[in-house]
């Protein structure tokens, strides 16, 4: 049985007073009938309210002891499940990983015993996010390539509890939550049938799922109702701030120059969501000079810190007010669209001197954003050669040319300094072999040749044989 798992207490914490507390309201509430009322729902609320004001995990290993013992005298109450469920997930939140496991196995109990319940299926979801994934790089492969990542069992479990009862807020935001941050197995179209269906439902006024839902319509690739769903967000009484910035962007991406008003509107707002949000956007482009003045400016300074920022940019590329702004946003969706890194654990070789620290994109994605679409691209693709590109960027002062190689990942291109670090670090050992240099020889040849066009320098180094 789910419950009878080892507690592992040695005694109560600081926080014993509130821990009691808990203890003793839960040991108060009724059992589970077979329909989850409004008062139940209440109840739970209360109980993770509880949960999150304490951090003393030996104090709620305590309460956890206690649980469990009502618990096998009242084995078939979904309730019992649910509560012991969510305590194992802040325990695991604390730092007892394993207890993710446990908070699994209470809502896969309470799933069965009330598969109507969406906060079963919403608890199994929270439970299986914070399991993650195999250490093992080889079963996380298998687990990405079978559908059976952290983020799809997750999604998979918010949207069941979605399916029972389409109107439950959580779920709906977790699951388009969870869709937006899938880089695999992506379950971005359910999370937008989802939303739809909750729009005729009284969650389809509720700010944060209006909130998600633009996002989704968004990455789907529906500004026009991204844009509708951002503005009825801010209508209903949404973070201001925050709001403006998703209108901005989605008339960015519709093309249009004044999201510039909105997103200058939004600025001047100094909670810290909105505050990181704006940051985040701009560390993409900025160093560590103009991040720190970002740091440094609040509320109006800080809208004319942006407005001085990008209309340097404009007046440097002979732009119209707010262009360059408007593409930047372009970018990122198509670097977002193109160039996302799959594994976040990215692996660098001791020789590969660039290192962005990105976590979203690969060094393709960080150049595009930084310097858009490029005059001209080139590869070459030959046996046992590693995945290649090369971009040119044409300038009148000279052009920028710029040489990515994918070696222990296909979809982690990375920034190298000549074109001929795709032979691999051991090409100039190599020339020295003669039994080898031949066809390493005759690859490099082929590389200069696709970047004959790049430099008269490529073409050089074909006349001498290099």
């Amino acid at each position: 049985m789910l419950v009878t798992r080892p507690p592992g207490i040695v005694g109560l914490g600081r926080a014993w007073l509130r821990v009691a507390a808990l203890l003793f309201c839960y040991l108060l509430w009724p059992a589970a009938l077979a329909a989850q009322s409004p008062q139940e729902r209440d109840d739970l609320e209360g109980f993770r309210d509880s949960l999150s004001g304490t951090s003393d995990s030996v104090g709620l290993l305590q309460v956890e002891k206690r649980m469990i013992e009502v618990a096998k005298a009242r084995r078939n109450d979904a309730m019992q499940h649910l509560k012991l469920g969510f305590l194992a997930v802040r325990l695991g939140d604390l730092g007892g990983k394993t207890h993710y496991d446990d908070a699994a196995g209470e809502f896969e109990w309470a799933t069965q015993l009330q598969p109507e319940w969406p906060y079963a299926w919403y608890g199994l979801g929270m439970a299986e996010d914070g399991v993650g994934d195999s250490e093992i790089s080889l079963v996380a492969g298998l687990q990405n390539m079978f559908g059976k990542d952290h983020l799809t069992r997750a999604a998979n479990a918010y949207a069941h509890s979605v399916k029972v009862d389409p109107s439950f807020v959580k779920g709906l935001v977790d699951l388009a939550n969870t869709a937006l941050h899938q880089r695999i197995n992506i379950k971005i179209e359910l999370a937008r049938a989802a939303l739809r269906e909750a729009a005729a439902t009284s969650a389809g006024k509720n700010p944060e799922v209006l909130l998600y839902r633009g996002r989704v319509e968004r990455e789907v690739g529906d500004p026009d109702s991204a844009l509708a769903a951002f503005q009825e967000y801010l209508a209903l009484g949404g973070m201001p701030g925050l709001g403006l910035l998703e209108v901005a962007r989605t008339k960015f991406l519709l093309g249009a120059l004044d999201g510039q008003v909105p997103y200058y509107e939004g600025a001047g707002h100094d909670d810290s969501i909105t505050a990181a949000t704006y940051r985040g956007d701009l560390a993409l482009i900025g160093n560590d000079s103009i991040m720190g003045e970002f740091d440094v400016a609040h509320g109006d300074h800080r809208v004319e810190f942006l407005k001085r920022f990008w209309g340097q940019r404009d007046r440097g590329e002979m732009r119209r007010d707010g262009e360059r702004l408007r593409e930047h946003y372009q970018r990122i969706f198509y670097a977002r669209h193109n160039f996302q890194l799959v594994a976040t654990n990215r692996h660098y070789d001791i020789v590969e001197r660039y290192r962005s620290g990105s976590r979203d994109f690969d060094d393709r994605g960080i150049i595009w954003i930084r310097h858009g679409a490029p005059t001209q691209r080139a590869t070459y693709a030959a046996p046992n050669l590693e995945p290649n590109e090369s971009w040119r960027y044409a300038r009148a002062d000279g052009d920028l040319v710029f040489h990515f190689v994918a070696r222990e990942d296909v979809q982690d291109y990375k920034l190298v300094e000549s074109v001929f670090d795709v032979l691999g670090f051991g090409y100039t050992l190599v020339q020295r072999n003669d039994a080898t240099a031949a066809n390493t020889g005759e690859a490099a040849n082929q590389l200069a040749l696709t970047r004959q066009s790049f430099s008269p320098l490529y073409s050089h180094l074909l006349s001498t044989g290099m």
